[in-house]
């Protein structure tokens, strides 16, 4: 969801699922391009077994992560922060 008023996009959007989720809230400033977007999400690594089991390789836990995006939303001067950790992570080789 967001609002447009005054040249501005004000959002807070949710999504999740089959225990992945992610939320993005911040402004968006239409005339000067600024940008200030939080990211946040969880992401179990079920959701890649299949590519990651052609390779040979299994994953177990999960991952989340905390991004900070903003400067321009002109691409050049865009700056994005962002951790990422894991939890329960286990990493097998598969014969």
């Amino acid at each position: 969801m967001g609002t447009l008023a005054n040249n501005q996009l004000v959002m807070e959007n949710d999504i999740g699922g089959g225990g992945a989720s992610a939320r993005a809230n911040g402004r968006i400033n239409l005339s000067s391009n600024a940008l200030n977007v939080d990211v946040s999400g969880q992401l179990p690594f079920e959701y890649l077994a299949r590519p990651l089991s052609r390779a040979g390789i299994r994953l177990t836990g999960g991952a989340s992560v905390n991004a900070q995006i903003g400067g321009s939303s002109m691409c050049r001067a865009t700056k994005v922060r962002s951790p990422l950790a894991t939890r329960g992570l286990l990493m097998l080789r598969l014969a």
